[in-house]
Protein backbone atom coordinates (compact mmCIF):
# COMPACT_ATOMS: atom_id res chain seq x y z
CA UNK A 1 0.00 0.00 0.00
CA UNK A 2 1.28 3.51 -1.07
CA UNK A 3 1.46 6.09 2.05
CA UNK A 4 1.58 9.89 1.37
CA UNK A 5 2.90 11.99 4.32
CA UNK A 6 1.73 15.57 4.14
CA UNK A 7 4.69 17.69 5.49
CA UNK A 8 4.98 21.84 5.69
CA UNK A 9 8.03 23.06 3.66
CA UNK A 10 9.20 26.34 5.15
CA UNK A 11 11.73 28.76 3.26
CA UNK A 12 12.11 31.99 4.23
CA UNK A 13 9.56 33.54 5.64
CA UNK A 14 6.83 31.35 3.44
CA UNK A 15 5.41 27.86 4.48
CA UNK A 16 4.07 26.19 1.96
CA UNK A 17 1.78 23.36 3.85
CA UNK A 18 0.20 20.53 2.38
CA UNK A 19 2.82 19.13 0.47
CA UNK A 20 2.58 15.70 0.40
CA UNK A 21 5.10 12.71 -0.24
CA UNK A 22 4.78 9.46 -1.45
CA UNK A 23 6.31 6.64 0.27
CA UNK A 24 7.08 4.88 -2.99
CA UNK A 25 7.72 8.02 -5.07
CA UNK A 26 11.46 8.85 -5.38
CA UNK A 27 13.12 11.78 -3.77
CA UNK A 28 14.03 13.50 -6.68
CA UNK A 29 10.33 13.74 -7.69
CA UNK A 30 9.67 15.10 -3.97
CA UNK A 31 12.55 17.85 -4.78
CA UNK A 32 10.88 18.93 -8.25
CA UNK A 33 8.01 19.51 -6.26
CA UNK A 34 9.90 21.73 -3.72
CA UNK A 35 11.20 23.67 -7.27
CA UNK A 36 8.38 24.11 -8.28
CA UNK A 37 7.39 25.86 -5.14
CA UNK A 38 10.62 27.84 -4.31
CA UNK A 39 12.65 27.92 -7.34
CA UNK A 40 15.50 26.67 -5.82
CA UNK A 41 17.88 24.07 -8.01
CA UNK A 42 17.24 20.67 -6.71
CA UNK A 43 21.47 20.40 -6.27
CA UNK A 44 20.92 23.59 -3.93
CA UNK A 45 18.03 22.37 -1.60
CA UNK A 46 19.20 21.24 2.20
CA UNK A 47 16.76 19.78 4.27
CA UNK A 48 16.57 20.91 7.89
CA UNK A 49 14.94 19.34 10.73
CA UNK A 50 14.90 21.01 14.03
CA UNK A 51 17.82 22.96 12.93
CA UNK A 52 20.28 20.31 11.42
CA UNK A 53 20.51 19.40 8.30
CA UNK A 54 19.45 15.66 7.55
CA UNK A 55 20.32 13.47 4.84
CA UNK A 56 17.43 11.93 2.73
CA UNK A 57 17.17 8.48 3.57
CA UNK A 58 16.51 9.65 7.35
CA UNK A 59 13.41 11.37 6.16
CA UNK A 60 11.71 8.60 5.34
CA UNK A 61 12.46 6.30 8.01
CA UNK A 62 11.48 9.25 10.27
CA UNK A 63 8.25 9.48 8.17
CA UNK A 64 7.21 6.04 8.27
CA UNK A 65 7.86 5.61 12.17
CA UNK A 66 6.07 8.91 13.33
CA UNK A 67 3.37 7.24 10.81
CA UNK A 68 3.39 3.86 13.24
CA UNK A 69 3.66 5.89 16.43
CA UNK A 70 0.21 7.50 15.47
CA UNK A 71 -1.48 4.69 14.42
CA UNK A 72 -0.59 2.91 17.60
CA UNK A 73 -1.57 5.67 19.96
CA UNK A 74 1.56 6.63 20.83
Amino acid sequence: MNRTFTVKVKWGKQIFKDVELEEEESFNSFFATLYSLTMVPIEKQKILFKGKFIKVEIIMITLIFLDQSKSAGF
